[in-house]
């Protein structure tokens, strides 16, 4: 698998792409809202990894309030069996997390197993589940 092969494939699935050098970048629509998806390949080529920043954290958990935060935490992390293949993450930076920081949803399939229209429908049905539950 190439980017070239993720691109065009995107593209006859009627989603615009571009390559650029981390991977393959295209968005996805959700109800009228769209959402930037990077599409790359790990470091040995064998598997085609997907991410998909939809929130942030401020989105979910309330800085001030402690306790509202677990529970955030605690409801995001168990919506994982909800939205399975994805998996919802957040992206710590240098500075630590903080509300600002993106929320993402993540996946990996093996070269051999990864069908594209497949995976767009799977984040599509992840975020339409987790976009209501949005503050």
């Amino acid at each position: 698998m190439t980017y070239e092969k993720i691109k065009e494939g995107l593209e006859d699935w009627g989603y615009d792409a571009v390559i650029c050098d981390a991977g393959v970048v295209t968005t996805i629509d959700v109800d009228g809202s769209e959402f930037p998806v990077n599409i790359s390949l790990n470091e040995r080529g064998d598997e085609v990894e997907f991410d998909c920043a939809f929130a942030s954290i401020g989105d979910f958990v309330q800085e001030d309030d402690v306790e509202q935060s677990a529970v955030s935490a605690w409801w995001l992390l168990a919506q994982n069996t909800k939205i399975q293949p994805f998996a919802i993450g957040a992206l710590d930076t240098e500075d630590g997390i903080d509300a600002t920081d993106p929320v993402v949803l993540v996946d990996s399939r093996s070269v051999e197993q990864c069908i594209l229209y497949d995976v767009m429908g799977d984040l599509r049905r992840a975020l339409k589940f987790l976009l209501p539950h949005m503050g």
